[in-house]
């Protein structure tokens, strides 16, 4: 795999959903969570120095990082 990361910015929650599910199915509830609270305008990365990355794999995300 070679994925491509890129920088998501603005209002509109990243497309996190399919990842979502696989790691609430794995016990991990931290990429839900920052859906919902994305979706909520609660956490948006969009404060100074606030930065939000997605991990690509073709049109698959497949890994986020997010630094408040």
């Amino acid at each position: 795999m070679s994925a491509t990361v890129l920088r998501h910015s603005g209002p509109t929650p990243p497309p996190l959903r399919s990842l979502a599910m696989a790691a609430t199915a794995e016990g991990f509830a931290f990429v839900l969570r920052t859906l919902d609270q994305w979706s909520r305008g609660a956490n948006t990365f969009d404060g100074p120095g606030e930065v939000f990355y997605l991990a690509w794999d073709g049109d698959n995300v497949v890994g986020m990082c997010g630094l408040n």
